[in-house]
């Protein structure tokens, strides 16, 4: 065989041998044309960031090219963070945020009546009275008729003409004097729900509703409504017009105000808090000017000059929580004994 013919042959078989290297390595692509391409990112990202915050961000972002971004973030807050986003190549962004924020804030408040079982505290708290902020009242029928009303100034009873001192103390504005408001009854006969106001003046004499104000029995006193623990209340009872009797939560924030310790507040069926009675007695740095007025029970009048005792609009039972002061001491008395049938007298504040 000659060389041309030799070299004519390795070359064949070099053209074969190439052709054939080509078939054999070619990778072809699945069924379905999903190209995989290495790309199934299941990036099982357990950030698991102990946080103990749980935040199960579940972001499940499947990018249907098969973009499966699987990021199960457990970030342990009980913030379920459900963040199930399907990405899909059309861009149908599935956002299902559930934030469930379950954050149960232990702190929501202590609902009922404290445990009087601790010491009335420091009498030697001090109570400087410098009060001298401005309430605008807002109602044409909180004073004298006008638009406005700063705390301080009389007000005039639309109903009967009675005037009032008022007073502010902390943020509240209080009645200066014991309401005056209704028709007097003879101690001897119980109030009753018959449409007209009425009121006991001790020993049955208007003079003495002239100096100290009416007594009440809690119902009449209440304009016979349901009981109210709310700050502010919402009853006005037979106090005037944008104005309402206080809450026994109320009356605490009165006291505080005029240097009770915060501390001794709550206390049940007990003097406590001095100086703060000495404050708000008549000639006390509050202003607020209580008088000794007594009561007035079936039995009949007792303890003026002696003892002030006014209502709240908060029951117990049968009973109401009301507010004592007495000659002879500086603490002031919180108290839920009395029945309803007693009749004592009654503050009011502003709205």
């Amino acid at each position: 065989m000659s060389t041309r013919w030799m070299t004519l042959v390795g070359l064949l078989l070099i053209v074969i041998t190439a052709v054939g290297c080509d078939q054999g390595g070619r990778t072809q692509p699945p069924e379905g044309g999903v190209d995989t391409g290495g790309d199934t990112d299941v990036d099982t990202d357990t950030d698991a960031d102990s946080d103990t915050d749980s935040d199960t961000d579940s972001d499940t972002d499947t990018d249907s090219d098969t973009d499966t971004d699987s990021d199960t973030d457990t970030d342990s807050d009980t913030d379920t963070d459900s963040d199930t986003d399907t990405d899909s190549d059309s861009d149908s962004d599935t956002d299902t945020d559930t934030d469930s924020d379950t954050d149960s804030d232990a702190d929501a408040g202590d609902a009922g009546e404290p445990d009087a079982t601790f010491d009335a505290g420091d009498p030697d708290a001090g109570f400087d009275g410098g009060f001298d902020a401005t309430v605008d009242a807002g109602d044409p029928d909180a004073g004298d008729g006008g638009s406005s009303f700063t705390c301080g100034d009389p007000i005039t009873d639309s109903r009967d003409s009675q005037v009032y001192a008022t007073v502010l103390v902390g943020a509240q504005c209080w009645l200066a004097e014991n309401l005056n408001y209704g028709t007097m009854i003879l101690g001897s006969v119980a109030q009753a729900d018959n449409e007209t106001p009425e009121k006991y003046c001790y020993n049955d004499d208007t003079n003495y509703c002239d100096s100290n104000g009416g007594l009440y029995q809690w119902n009449e006193v209440m304009d016979y409504s349901a009981s109210d623990t709310a700050v502010p209340s919402t009853t006005q009872g037979l106090c005037p017009v944008g104005w309402h009797l206080p809450s026994n939560e109320e009356v605490k924030v009165l006291e505080i105000a005029v240097g009770m310790d915060s501390g001794v507040a709550d206390l049940l069926n007990t003097w406590r808090g001095g100086p703060a009675g000495t404050a708000l007695k008549a000639g006390g740095s509050s202003g607020f000017e209580i008088l000794l007025s007594g009561y007035r029970t079936s039995s009949g009048y007792g303890q003026m000059a002696s003892f002030e005792f006014f209502h709240t609009c908060t029951e117990f039972g049968g009973n109401f929580y009301r507010r004592c002061l007495r000659a002879t001491s500086d603490a002031v008395g919180h108290y839920n004994t009395f029945p309803k049938s007693y009749a004592v007298s009654a503050r009011c504040v502003m709205d």
